[in-house]
């Protein structure tokens, strides 16, 4: 059949399991996709002042904010952006197989790989990590080219891709300057002295594309903040992993905590208002042997889901030799390097490293195929094989699909209970604290945290009438009493 063919029937079929399975992941939320959300909807009502954020990239909202003009929940409105998106990962694919997977024949096998993949992406969560995979693939499309920085107009649109990538999240701007500045000094090194000039004068309008754009809203970021940087992220980041932490936000455990501005949900979605204990690796010996041991601990995780998201990842291993002597396997590996190297010194979910295993697959179907061709004599086992490299990516789907299978439906359908009631406003609870600010979202109120203490206690409803808290939630206790 024709190759065409194949990747029509790839995406329709991503489309049609896509759709069935809507009813089933329609109210899935995070605490991340709720803090976007709100912001989008500040950007609606044009209140810059607490839209800008230092925190959360203004992309993922931009592109929420359709939902607000047309009137759809924008918990399942952004299941439908992610079903474009989607789509459009697939075209990307195909242009990587089209121009670097020379065995075009083959190819029906990447395509069908990828449909449980991009299923399980989809409703994995609301989080701007998809749309960063899209940009990063394309980006990487095109430094991969021969053409690499050898025309005007592909120059600016690397570099306006690379501010994208920033715009969608924080950890966009030094993977781009790093990766850029490798690939840039390779294509030097490759190019003749005569043509090096231009290869200067296109990196130049690249980084000066990414310098306007990203400036730009470094300079609203520092407007607000009064802080020259990036992203007020890193320090939170680092403090989530501070030894004494035990990978929790520090300012959450206090219990209750006041929102850091008047249309704000909860205190997650500016932390930047809030102090941190930091820590640095070179403050003590202690110190650097908990960083070392937080680098190992991440290198096993990424190795281990590296291999449940296909076990034929370990054709890189017995094949390395033969990565040296492709081109595209080369820039493929040392992007894949590149991108995972800063995860790795804090901590990562499997949604950060969606782009550097993408990456991996395409990696992977080149050795495979190359493994085929030498090998069609033995037609059964190729078939066998083949069929194997598809069903390959299916398990780890199958399994992150299952885990969030009807997830945040029960605080939807307690949150309807609880409009019959009247309940809104200002809400704590006993714990619970993810599961309530879903409620407290969907009541369109406002979460403060939640603390495991009895009402009973004076000094606590002193602190409950101190955070005018209207309602206080209370989860698994059916024997819970109180004389209130």
């Amino acid at each position: 059949m024709n190759q065409t063919k194949h990747f029509y029937y790839a995406v329709a079929s991503y489309l049609l399991i896509t759709l069935l399975l809507l009813p089933l992941f329609k109210y899935n939320i995070n605490p991340d996709g709720i803090m976007y959300i709100m912001i989008s909807e500040k950007f609606y009502n044009l209140n810059f002042a607490e839209a800008i954020n230092g925190c959360w990239g203004p992309l993922f909202p931009w592109l929420i904010i359709p939902s607000f003009v047309i009137g759809i929940e924008p918990v399942l409105y952004i299941k439908f952006l992610f079903l474009i998106i989607g789509v459009l990962l697939f075209f990307i694919v195909k242009k990587y197989a089209d121009k670097f997977l020379p065995e075009e024949r083959y190819h029906y096998l990447l395509y069908y790989s990828l449909v449980p993949l991009i299923v399980y992406f989809t409703y994995w969560v609301l989080c701007p990590d998809y749309i960063l995979l899209l940009l990063l693939l394309y980006y990487t499309f095109l430094v991969f080219r021969e053409d690499f920085l050898e025309k005007k107009s592909s120059s600016l649109l690397i570099g306006v891709l690379g501010a994208l990538m920033y715009l969608t999240k924080a950890y966009g701007f030094p993977f781009f300057l790093l990766h850029f500045f490798i690939f840039a000094l390779l294509k030097l090194w490759r190019t003749s002295s005569f043509e090096r000039k231009k290869i200067f004068s296109n990196a130049f309008i690249t980084l000066l594309i990414f310098t306007i754009i990203s400036g730009t809203w470094i300079g609203l970021i520092y407007n607000k903040y009064g802080e020259l940087t990036i992203s007020t992220t890193g320090k939170f980041n680092q403090a989530f992993v501070h030894p004494e932490s035990y990978y929790s936000h520090q300012y959450l455990k206090k219990g209750l905590v006041e929102i850091p501005s008047p249309n704000a949900i909860t205190a997650l979605e500016d932390p930047s208002m809030y102090e941190a204990k930091t820590w640095s690796p070179f403050s003590s010996i202690d110190y650097f042997l908990y960083q070392l041991k937080l680098i190992g601990k991440n290198s096993l995780k990424l190795l281990l889901y590296t291999f449940f998201f296909t076990p034929f990842y370990l054709l890189i291993f017995f094949n390395f030799k033969k990565i040296k002597r492709d081109k595209f396997l080369v820039n493929a590996f040392i992007s894949f390097l590149a991108y995972v190297s800063g995860y790795l010194l804090l901590f990562f979910e499997t949604r950060y490293v969606w782009f550097p295993l993408i990456i991996m697959l395409m990696i992977t179907f080149k050795i495979y195929t190359n493994l085929v061709v030498q090998s069609e004599n033995k037609k059964k086992i190729v078939l066998i094989l083949s069929l194997l490299f598809i069903l390959s990516t299916l398990p780890i789907s199958v399994y992150a699909l299952y885990s969030k299978y009807e997830y945040g439906e029960t605080e939807y359908k307690i949150s309807e209970e609880l409009k019959k009631e009247n309940v809104a406003g200002r809400i704590a609870s006993n714990k619970q604290g993810m599961e309530t600010l879903y409620v407290a979202y969907y009541l369109k109120s406002k979460f403060l945290g939640n603390e495991n203490r009895s009402l009973n206690e004076p000094d606590f409803r002193e602190k409950l009438q101190q955070f005018n808290i209207d309602y206080f939630l209370v989860w698994n206790e059916p024997d819970y009493q109180t004389d209130m």
